[in-house]
This record gives C-alpha cells, structure tokens and sequence, in this order.
C-alpha cells in the first residue's frame, strides 16, 4: 500500500513538474540542472561524506540494534507518528501546497522529493539488504528517511533557519523511529539522510536565503552546522 502511495506520489510529481516546463525542455530545465549540482565540487564531497559515514555506521549496526532492543527509547506512539508523517506524505502534501502558493520553492521541494524516491527505490533494488526485522530486504538505504531530510533541506534552503529548526530534528525523529520500530538498520538510516540531503540542496537552484545548514564531521564525530552570511 505505501509503495503503491509513493508510486502516485511520483506520477503527481512529474505531471507538475511536466505542466510547468510544458513550453521548455523538460530535461534541461528540471533535470540536467538538478544532476550539475548534486555532482559540483560540493556535492562530490557530499556523496564521498556519506559512503564514509555509511561504511562507519555499518560497523555499528549490531550495537546500535541491540541497545535498542535491550533500552527502548521511543514509544511506540512516537514511532507511529513519526513513521506517518512519511507514509501519510505529509512531506509531500507540503511540496503541493508549496507548488500552488510558492511556485518556484514548491518545485524545487518536487524536485528533491522525485530525484530522492528514484534514487532510494534504485539503491534498494541494487544493494537487496535484508531488514534487521527479516520481513524483506529492501532495508538500504532508509526512505522514510531519505525523504524526510529531502523535504526538510529544500525548505532550509527555500526559508532558512526557521524551517530548518522544525523540519531536521522531525528528520531525526523519522529515522530513529525507523531504528525503534527494527524496520532499518543504523547505517540505513545515516545513507538515507544523506540521500535526502544531497537531492534537497541539489533541487535547489537559486537560493535566496542567507542562511543553510550543512553536514559535518571530523573523526568519529558529526553533526549539522548552521550558516549565515551578514
């Protein structure tokens, strides 16, 4: 059902995007611009950044796993809600309300949401992880995820701090509900953030905000640092 969910969500997208760029040329407007800037010098680094974080947090998997299982740390309320924001496409109701009353913004938010659903269903068909709950093995890398830090980095970029104090600690919560409810693996959840990050700044073109947030890390330890230019 969800997969179904998320397969009309796709069609919903390219049709908007489709009917905005009816009299251009699709591919040159939407989609080389967006491939140009997920592979410029910051974005190399972003994807090199998170191969690494990846093939560190895989070391981690059992532990992370099993501390959760001994010490659960969400509820299962917090995890259902958390996990529903994606399902229910809360994030994407977000991006069409956008596209209707802040055109430009809401199709960049399309863009990141399209270019990271493609690129998670094409990770998931390659890479045939199985979940640490066993019931598929479709867990690399995490999609609630992916798209929840797609959403919440194309509206940093399109609205600043104020979005990005709202939008990536629920990113946060999104996926280590998928760890709570033992549906992804930590180092799923780390590739998906990634993954939505990258598409959500490389779906924006022009930013006309002061202000982003990006990632860092330095030895074992990382984080999000927020940036302003005065």
């Amino acid at each position: 059902m969800i997969s179904t969910m998320r397969n009309v969500y796709l069609l919903i997208l390219f049709f908007s995007l489709g009917a905005h760029a009816a009299e251009t040329n699709f591919y040159q407007d939407q989609i080389q611009p967006t491939l140009e800037k997920s592979s410029d010098e910051i974005g190399v680094k972003l994807w090199l950044g998170g191969v690494a974080s990846v093939l560190v947090a895989r070391h981690y998997d059992d532990q992370v796993r099993e501390q959760w299982r001994l010490n659960q740390k969400m509820s299962r309320s917090e995890t259902r809600s958390f996990n529903d924001y994606i399902d229910n496409g809360v994030n994407f109701g977000i991006a069409l309300t956008q596209y209707f009353v802040d055109r430009e913004n809401g199709i960049s938010h399309l863009r990141a949401l399209g270019f990271t659903a493609v690129t998670t269903t094409a990770m998931k068909k390659a890479f045939r992880r199985e979940r640490p709950n066993q019931s598929n093995h479709d867990s690399f890398p995490s999609g609630h995820t992916s798209s929840a830090f797609a959403t919440a980095t194309s509206l940093t970029h399109a609205y600043g701090w104020r979005a990005a104090v709202i939008f990536y600690p629920l990113s946060v919560g999104v996926g280590l509900s998928r760890i709570s409810s033992d549906d992804h693996w930590f180092s799923d959840v780390v590739g998906g953030a990634f993954l939505g990050f990258i598409w959500g700044r490389a779906g924006y073109f022009h930013s006309t905000s002061n202000s982003a947030v990006v990632p860092w890390i330095e030895g074992d330890a990382g984080g999000l640092i927020w940036t302003a230019r005065y």
